[in-house]
């Protein structure tokens, strides 16, 4: 089966840089699925440690636009040892078929993970006179 939601990446994540990059500028490329199911397609990204309220979605001509940003985490009187959740910034497009209904996209966050929902246009009916 061909999954017409191509993912593209407009960013690369700013890690392994020889330049230091400042946490909050970091941009990293989250884990994506994409199921195609008969309503329409189903996008599914791992995003740990974050809230609903972290995530942006934009709609711009054809392609879907998700960012979200890590809080720093430091708590008083703790030194933070490793962190390998996250940190900076999450980036990530999603190129739409001229079949999805970006009109009705719905997002849920549940355990870590964002689905994205795109549903299909309705099909359109011409009648013959």
């Amino acid at each position: 089966m061909h999954v017409v939601v191509q993912p593209r990446i407009l960013r690369q994540a700013a890690e392994k840089n020889s330049n230091p990059v400042a946490a909050s500028e970091r941009v990293s490329l989250p884990a994506a699925n994409i199921v195609a199911v008969e309503s329409g397609w189903n996008i599914q990204i791992a995003a740990p440690g974050l809230t609903k309220e972290s995530f942006q979605l934009k709609v711009e001509g054809r392609n879907l636009e998700l960012r979200a940003a890590y809080p720093s985490t430091e708590a008083d009187g703790q030194k933070r040892l490793r962190r390998e959740f996250g940190e900076g910034v999450l980036s990530r497009t999603f190129q739409l078929p001229d079949t999805a209904d970006t009109t009705a996209i719905q997002a849920r966050y549940e355990a870590g993970v964002l689905t994205i929902h795109l549903p299909k246009k309705a099909p359109v009916k011409v009648e013959i006179a």
